[in-house]
């Protein structure tokens, strides 16, 4: 799901063909998909045949697939930012960008300090706001990055400054690259940003921001 973006109509959809191949049984995830229970082995061709799974893809971008954000200002009076189909236009963008990453790197996108999606426990958290750049207010963020769940689980670590908006994906591009370019045979990203020192993930940040 487009970060936990269904229609009604969808949903009745999957609950349907949880009724016809399964036992009646759905469950979300916290990378805000779903997931039909109880389908026997035997049955997931048929089932993938289903005209729903062309907008409901079964395997989704390493970037898309597992991204989360919050409501946004669209239901929530705390997040002054949309959140949901800004994630998706840079998840998307990465997708396309970076075909070999070949394995998830979680972005979360929350729209205020309460944190709502949890940019805490993501490789790369971002926190969305309002500031004055130039002669505009428009969407700002911090950057957190390194966050996983697991074994060894850790926080993330914030970054210093804050970077507008259109200068985000050029930044999430330039952490990716770096990512790309140092990282070891299977190893995630908040590996390599562990491994290789703060600092250097710092100085990739301070192209983009804004104090």
């Amino acid at each position: 799901m487009k970060n936990g973006h269904i229609r009604a109509e969808d949903l009745r959809a999957f609950a349907e063909l949880a009724e016809r191949f399964g036992q009646g049984r759905l469950r979300t995830t916290n990378s805000q998909n779903l997931i039909l229970l109880d389908i026997p082995e035997g049955e997931t061709g048929a089932l993938l045949h289903d005209a729903i799974f062309k907008a409901y893809p079964t395997a989704p971008g390493f970037f898309t697939g597992y991204a989360s954000s919050c409501t946004g200002n669209a239901y929530c009076n705390f997040a002054p930012i949309e959140t949901k189909n800004r994630l998706h236009e840079l998840t998307a963008a990465l997708d396309e960008a970076f075909p070999e990453v070949g394995q998830p790197l979680r972005i979360n996108l929350t729209g205020c300090f309460h944190a709502c999606a949890q940019p805490q426990v993501a490789d790369i958290g971002l926190t969305g706001g309002r500031a004055r750049v130039g002669e505009a207010v428009v969407p700002v963020y911090t950057l957190m990055i390194g966050g996983h769940l697991g074994e060894g689980s850790a926080f993330a670590r914030p970054l210093e400054g804050r970077v507008a908006d259109d200068k985000l994906l050029g930044l999430l591009e330039a952490l990716v690259q770096k990512y790309l370019a140092l990282r070891e045979a299977g190893e995630p990203f908040y590996a390599t940003v562990a491994r290789t020192g703060f600092e250097l993930w710092q100085s990739v940040a301070n192209q983009y921001t804004i104090a």
